[in-house]
């Protein structure tokens, strides 16, 4: 009987431990809960200063370096093994590259899991916080109105380009220090987001990641957040605070959007402010049109579905939302622009549009690298027991109406 060496016995605890802390989490979610306050925080706080050692994306660039070694290394493997003649050097060549890839896979399972899948399974932001996260036609339209407000507010003080994009009036470096500031004053409300806070990395090859509309990645097998280098600057200080939010323990897309928009809306930043709420208003505007829409196309196949006075409700709803809609004009360039234009003038702004649209591929390549990464990402949810997959992503707008109910006193005059 062969013996079982160190190092596979060393793998296979690596294995087995991955298999138990996800079992574990997955049936045990106060473990979940206790891991990610009490062991994952100050794991997170000491991996991140080591990565953050490090001046660009660690996270991006080993993906990258992995499939050049297997570019380039399967070729070289096989003509190794070709060329050697002595079976006793064949079997260490490879017994070196099993027990190479083996040590990468336990790597990734073995951060994968203490980084972020135990997290999948704490208790969520709805069922912590709040009662229920049911919320009717009306409560969607009541938030709306809010973000709206607060909008008129602030874009008085927003600085804008000859061309209407927001600017930002000072350095990058200075924005990230108040993305880093507002999710610290979210520490009193939930201690997860004290400490320390890491450089947020920008992309390796940025023009791969637009193409399937990526703009912001937490890489947990490094510890670090990256963001794309050319957002506009509305995009560039919520993303950041999506990014470090998942660095923080929160895995969950909907509850890292909401975290993103409470850090930025609570900041004493009115550019954080302002783009916390235009954030805001694309969600809850999607939401509202996906509402209009299915009650439209009801009614355009059965007019007599519904009942009159539900059918009255509903266009005095739609004449409501359509005076918000006209308000909320001056920001929609913001909500819908990702990335950045600083053109003054229209002969600029066209080369700027002109060199963006130069660096995307075709509408049928992108909708193929999208439909693939999104099968890829409602998997891996529902795989971490996320059952509505990439459908949980809406749960941000519930938040949100939650959040803004019990605001709505204090902001009435």
């Amino acid at each position: 009987m062969k013996r079982i060496s160190k190092q596979s016995i060393i793998l296979l605890s690596i294995f087995a431990l991955c298999i138990v802390l996800n079992l574990l989490a997955r049936f045990c979610t106060p473990f979940a809960d206790w891991y990610t306050y009490h062991i994952y925080h100050p794991l997170a706080d000491f991996g991140s200063r080591l990565s953050g050692l490090i001046p660009f994306s660690f996270g991006i660039f080993l993906p990258i370096l992995g499939i050049l070694l297997l570019v380039l290394g399967i070729p070289a493997l096989i003509v190794a093994l070709i060329r050697t003649k002595d079976k006793e050097k064949r079997r260490t060549i490879r017994r070196t590259v099993g027990f190479f890839l083996a040590w990468v896979f336990a790597y990734v399972a073995l951060t994968e899991t203490l980084h972020c899948f135990i997290m999948y399974q704490q208790t969520t932001l709805g069922e912590r916080e709040y009662a229920t996260l049911e919320a009717t036609p009306d409560e969607l339209l009541d938030a709306y109105e809010q973000v709206v407000i607060h909008l008129e507010e602030l874009e008085p003080q927003i600085t804008r380009t000859a061309m209407g994009y927001v600017k930002y009036s000072g350095t990058e470096e200075e924005l990230e220090a108040e993305a880093v500031r507002a999710m610290q004053g979210l520490s009193d409300w939930d201690s997860r987001f004290s400490g320390y806070y890491p450089p947020v990395k920008y992309f390796l090859f940025p023009e791969f990641f637009r193409y399937d509309g990526t703009i912001g990645l937490f890489t947990p097998y490094t510890l670090e957040a990256n963001v794309m280098p050319d957002l506009s600057y509305n995009e560039m200080a919520v993303v950041r605070c999506h990014e470090l939010a998942h660095l923080k323990g929160i895995i969950l897309e909907d509850e890292a959007n909401f975290i993103a928009f409470r850090a930025c809306v609570e900041s004493d930043s009115v550019f954080l402010q302002y783009s916390g709420y235009v954030s805001a208003l694309r969600y809850l505007h999607h939401a509202i049109m996906t509402y209009f829409n299915r009650i439209i196309d009801t009614l355009e196949a059965d007019p007599t579905y519904y009942d009159e006075a539900f059918q009255i409700h509903f266009s005095e709803w739609s004449e409501r939302f359509n005076d918000l809609d006209f308000r909320a004009e001056a920001a929609y360039q913001d909500a819908w622009n990702y990335y950045r234009f600083d053109a003054e003038t229209a002969e600029e702004l066209e080369e700027e549009q002109t060199e963006y649209d130069d660096t995307v591929l075709s509408d049928e390549t992108i909708e193929v690298i999208e439909d693939v990464s999104d099968t890829l990402t409602d998997t891996s949810l529902k795989i971490n027991g996320v059952s509505d997959g990439m459908q949980s992503y809406n749960r941000m707008v519930d938040l949100t109406i939650q959040y803004l109910k019990e605001a709505a006193p204090a902001d009435k005059p």
